[in-house]
């Protein structure tokens, strides 16, 4: 479905309406209002430190609350972020490292999916990338955990995938009734 997406407005308006979709398939219930652009700079050398919050998450209330104050191309970026958060989040990070591979994770997710839609998001993802560079096992991490993202995203996106997701869970069904 995005073979002829160029970035455009349209393209934008898509993605967002999508989204919406997404949030309501996830059980999330997504709210409009005027939050702060950035938050606080802990550091002024750590490039990630000031990554614009134009979405919040909010994992204990399952809400996703999008800045009404961004401009409108910018928002389906926005909540595709905090779209991605909401997917690699099972609990609280255990130490900063973590930390950093959820989000570089959250970054490259949204990043592959903008990029279906031809809409730049690449902003933030790679200093959370450069970040964990020196570290093997952490990029392993954020490539197995950016994986699970996009496709968890591209079931609830992409008609084909959505089918052959409906069509395995009627299976399993299926057959856990018949031994159970």
């Amino acid at each position: 479905p995005w073979e002829n997406a160029t970035g455009s407005e349209a393209d934008a308006t898509r993605l967002i309406g999508d989204l919406e979709r997404v949030c309501i398939e996830e059980g999330l219930t997504l709210g409009r209002s005027e939050i702060a652009a950035t938050h606080a700079l802990a550091d002024p050398a750590d490039p990630t430190a000031s990554a614009p919050e134009h979405a919040r998450y909010d994992a204990n209330a399952r809400t996703i609350i999008l800045d009404s104050t961004q401009p409108a191309p910018e928002q389906p970026v926005a909540l595709l972020r905090a779209l991605c958060e909401h997917l690699g989040y099972d609990s609280a990070p255990r130490d900063d490292t973590e930390r950093k591979i959820r989000r570089a994770a959250a970054e490259s997710a949204k990043y592959a999916i903008a990029s279906l839609y031809g809409l730049a998001a690449e902003d933030q993802t790679f200093p959370y990338l450069v970040e964990l560079a020196d570290d093997e096992k952490a990029i392993g991490r954020v490539a197995a955990e950016t994986h699970r993202r996009v496709k968890a995203l591209l079931v609830h996106l992409d008609p084909l995938m959505r089918a052959k997701a409906r069509s395995e869970g009627e299976r399993k069904s299926k057959v856990a009734a018949a031994h159970g």
